[in-house]
């Protein structure tokens, strides 16, 4: 009863501020966010608090969504705050004034909330001011119903170009290879820096991200859910010295998205020519490998002969896991002569409770898929143990050095000859967290060769905990923060030698690589 006076009070509330005062001019989501008062603010305080701990359905209709992306919202910020490393740390500045200052203006967008998209865009809408890849939040019953436009556009060559434009569609389209001016009277950089990016991810520099960005110029994509989903109406192109404008035509398809259906190899290896190798890296969740497919694959690099001449790591598609799974390939190379973590940086945990649960659910998961011998399972399980104790015995404001684990969170690397030829390291745009550690691990390889794109990029925090939110939407919080890292937060990783063509043509990348070797 008390959750439903709260929702109607929010609700009342909310009609009123519609027609009452205007946002401050200086926010650039001023159209979004009106002004609240703060005796409103305090008279509801304690609903959002009541509302955090209470569960919502996320099929509920209605006038409660406000309600409920505020309850998101509140166990959004608790989360961060019981568990995340920079709390502890309290010498990240823009962490903690994002903290207060960015938790203000989503809630000011939460009590707008009129529908289920519009929950998930208010707290990313927070948690995307962190510009933080593992700080993030979604659905995960999201529809797959994807609305297209008939066209998509991404960054290239320094301009925005339609790299897609659907033939036979009810209204006419720009060309393949047209030139986007603007969306709605803004250039599209501006239209995404004002409506995409800040309910998805801010961080425009990194390519990997804009791409991903620009997409939502003419895709609706559940998953990615942006305040205002009818937006934008139309868009000017450029092509063949003309311009004209076309406006949007919405209709139920993928095809701006997937280009095609590619197969992800097996992790595993390949012989590639006269006495080279070629060995898939492209898959680092757990959850999506096959049964032994990293077993096996293990054993294969140890069958891989030491006087080789060259071997390829070849990491397209990976955007992350875990770090062990790349520590293992790497070691089944290179044996004893398996670089270290890099020398003057230190790890350090967040041994929160949601920390100590979240490593003993992946315990569980690791223990189903691969059984009480999995090296992993054995890992997970002894830094269960160490978060746990630390957690007992310091609480969970006191930051603690990796360097304590009994033993090392990687296994010792396996006995016999190291690799001695080239290794070379293939990456492209989407390499993130636990595929940028194995890119640092296999760069400091003397004599490693970076090849393919620009990786994508991480801050200093990573290794996720996944935790439930009221209304069933889950959330990423970082447990660990690296100290002294080589490479700075949000820093790509780039090749030595970029690929200018379609980084997923193997047999053209492969003869591009030939003479590089």
């Amino acid at each position: 009863m008390m959750k439903d006076w709260c929702v109607r009070a929010l609700s009342r509330d909310s009609a009123r501020r519609q027609s009452d005062g205007h946002a401050e001019s200086n926010n650039p989501l001023n159209h979004l966010m009106p002004r609240l008062k703060l005796p409103a603010l305090r008279e509801f305080k304690r609903c959002f608090l009541l509302l955090a701990v209470l569960p919502f359905s996320s099929n509920a209709t209605g006038s409660n969504y406000s309600a409920i992306a505020l309850a998101d919202l509140a166990r959004a910020q608790q989360v961060l705050r019981d568990a995340h490393p920079a709390v502890a740390l309290k010498t990240d500045r823009p962490f903690n004034d994002w903290f207060v200052r960015g938790y203000d203006d989503a809630e000011k967008l939460a009590m707008r909330a009129a529908n289920a998209r519009q929950v998930l865009a208010a707290v990313r809408y927070y948690l995307s001011g962190f510009r933080d890849g593992h700080v993030a939040v979604w659905d995960p019953n999201a529809s797959s119903k994807t609305m297209w436009a008939g066209w998509t556009a991404q960054w290239r060559s320094g301009e925005w170009r339609v790299v897609r434009a659907a033939s036979g569609w009810p209204t006419p389209l720009p060309e393949k290879g047209a030139i986007l001016i603007a969306c709605d009277g803004l250039k599209p950089s501006e239209y995404i820096d004002t409506h995409i990016a800040p309910f998805v991810d801010r961080r425009t520099g990194l390519e990997s991200v804009l791409d991903r960005l620009a997409l939502l110029l003419s895709n609706r994509i559940p998953r990615d859910g942006i305040w205002e989903r009818e937006k934008p109406y139309s868009c000017t192109f450029e092509s063949n010295g003309e311009t004209r404008e076309y406006r949007l035509d919405w209709k139920a398809s993928d095809a701006g998205i997937y280009s095609s259906n590619r197969q992800r190899p097996r992790t595993g290896v390949e012989p590639w020519g006269k006495n080279r190798y070629w060995i898939y890296a492209q898959q680092f969740l757990s959850s999506d490998l096959e049964k032994n497919e990293m077993e096996d694959a293990i054993l294969a690099i140890l069958s891989v002969p030491a006087k080789a001449d060259v071997v390829v790591f070849d990491a397209r598609g990976n955007n992350g896991g875990s770090s062990l799974f790349g520590y293992q390939l790497l070691a089944a190379l290179m044996r004893r002569d398996t670089p270290n973590l890099e020398s003057g940086a230190q790890a350090w945990w967040r041994p929160s409770r949601i920390s100590v649960d979240w490593f003993a659910r992946l315990a569980r998961d690791e223990l189903a898929r691969a059984g009480p011998q999995s090296v992993r399972y054995r890992k997970i399980s002894e830094m269960e143990k160490f978060l746990k104790e630390a957690h007992q015995k310091s609480g969970p404001d006191v930051l603690v050095s990796d360097g304590a684990i009994e033993g090392s969170q990687y296994p010792s690397p396996p006995e016999g000859d190291s690799f001695k030829g080239r290794v070379v390291l293939l990456t492209d745009k989407n390499c993130a967290s636990a595929c940028l550690d194995f890119s640092d691990l296999v760069l400091a390889v003397p004599g490693a060769l970076h090849v393919g794109e620009a990786t994508s990029a991480d801050s200093d925090y990573l290794d996720i905990a996944v935790v439930d939110l009221p209304s069933g939407l889950q959330m990423a919080v970082p447990q660990k923060v690296w100290i002294g890292r080589s490479r700075k937060a949000n820093e790509p990783l780039i090749p030595e030698h970029l690929f200018g063509g379609d980084i997923h043509d193997t047999p053209s990348l492969r003869a591009w690589l030939e003479p590089l070797l």
